[in-house]
């Protein structure tokens, strides 16, 4: 057990009984959510966390959605027939066990290696739909890979109709069965805590690079699983693999080299030459 408290109680008094997450390392023992984000923040080093939890400037927005999430409640029925209950439905006319899809988020490598194929494996093996984000960190071509999965792919509404058509194109060679259209991301937040982590756009503070040393299994299935895959693609070609060009605006924090950020391979190619990321 860490010393990860959880949330004041109305079961507590004075915070008494004492009550800990669990941050182990049997996933089993891991009763909800908020075990493993536990586990998450005693692994990661403080600039990922940074990235994963923090929201633009004061957090307004992120604090009122979170609110307005937790008003969404289940309503118990009682006195009636319930040994027919199922949350089985339809999604694009095709059976899904469950109303539910994986959403988009990006740069998700930057908490574990191949996440995205990690993400679409638990999503095949409970027969959801996986929405992979155009700033994945792996190529579409080896998540379409994973054996029954319900591909879809997102897209933004920024940049030339040329990029989002070779996107397109990629899609539908590889199966993929939707695209996903993202509209609220004309402007994207300015994230004051996670820019506190760097000294530049592309330089990450040595007290950040301190931290980040601090947290060798992180680094080990991270950051250095890939660059190992990296090195061994170098010169090769056939994927494109574009730098997002505004890593202040995206948080792109992928893999650190000699004190350095690098957003690294983005197989999305969200931006091509000419045309610049959005401000």
């Amino acid at each position: 057990m860490a010393k990860f408290l959880s949330p004041y109680s109305v079961a507590q008094l004075d915070g008494s009984p004492r009550r800990d997450y669990y941050t182990g390392a049997n996933l089993d023992r891991a009763l909800s959510i908020a075990d493993l984000r536990a586990r998450s923040h005693k692994l990661m080093p403080r600039f990922v966390l940074e990235y994963l939890e923090a929201g633009a400037e004061d957090e307004t927005t992120l604090n009122r959605e979170r609110a307005a999430f937790e008003q969404w409640l289940f309503l118990p029925r009682t006195l009636v027939d319930v040994s027919g209950r199922t949350l089985s439905t339809n999604l694009l006319g095709r059976p899904t066990p469950m109303p539910a899809a994986i959403a988009p988020t990006g740069l998700n490598g930057l908490f574990r290696h191949r996440a995205d194929v990690a993400l679409a494996q638990g999503a095949a093996s409970v027969g959801i739909p996986f929405i992979q984000s155009a700033m994945s960190t792996d190529p579409m071509e080896a998540v379409s890979k994973v054996s029954g999965l319900r591909h879809w792919w997102q897209v933004y509404v920024f940049g030339g109709e040329e990029i989002w058509q070779e996107l397109a194109d990629r899609a539908e060679k590889v199966g993929c069965e939707a695209l996903v259209l993202t509209t609220n991301a004309q402007i994207f937040g300015n994230r004051d805590w996670d820019r506190r982590t760097r000294t530049s756009r592309t330089m990450l503070s040595v007290s950040t690079m301190i931290d980040a040393a601090l947290h060798p299994r992180w680094w080990m299935t991270t950051a250095a699983l890939r660059k190992c895959d990296r090195l061994c693609a170098k010169g090769s070609s056939g994927l494109l693999r574009q730098r997002l060009l505004d890593q202040g605006q995206y948080a792109a924090i992928a893999v650190m080299e000699d004190g350095r950020t690098d957003s690294g391979a983005m197989e999305a190619a969200v931006f091509h030459k000419g045309h610049p990321a959005p401000r």
